[in-house]
């Protein structure tokens, strides 16, 4: 069920602006940064030991970005938060990829609760 809730314009908007930070963050190897922005149901629902495993797989695959446009946004408001989908076309050193970033917004705080990255 999906019910009025917490997202507005300024919620969205500061997901969005949390991926050029992100990308910071994995350019420099910085996984424990991007670990800790993470939503607390990432980090209960992860099975590894190695919360960092994929954002390091995705840099050494891919290496530093190099530009990154804005595809879309969607948003699902629910009871106590949203959940904001951003998709970029990111170009990194290694290759053309599309990034989907999807963020849980509680509180009027936003935590990165999944990345995917898929060639285009």
């Amino acid at each position: 069920m999906v019910l009025a809730g917490c997202a507005s314009k300024a919620d969205v908007k500061n997901a969005q602006e949390l991926i050029p930070i992100f990308h910071q963050w994995l350019d420099a190897a910085n996984y424990d940064a991007i670990v800790a922005a993470t939503d607390v149901e990432y980090r209960k629902s992860s099975q590894q030991e190695d919360l960092a495993a994929p954002f390091r797989k995705a840099h050494e695959r891919l290496g530093t970005t190099v530009n990154s446009q804005w595809l879309d946004t969607s948003v699902v408001t629910l009871i106590g938060g949203a959940r904001v989908t951003v998709h970029h076309q990111t170009k990194f050193e290694k290759g053309d990829m599309r990034e989907t970033f999807t963020f849980m917004i509680r509180d009027h705080k936003t935590y990165l609760l999944k990345y995917e990255v898929t060639p285009l």
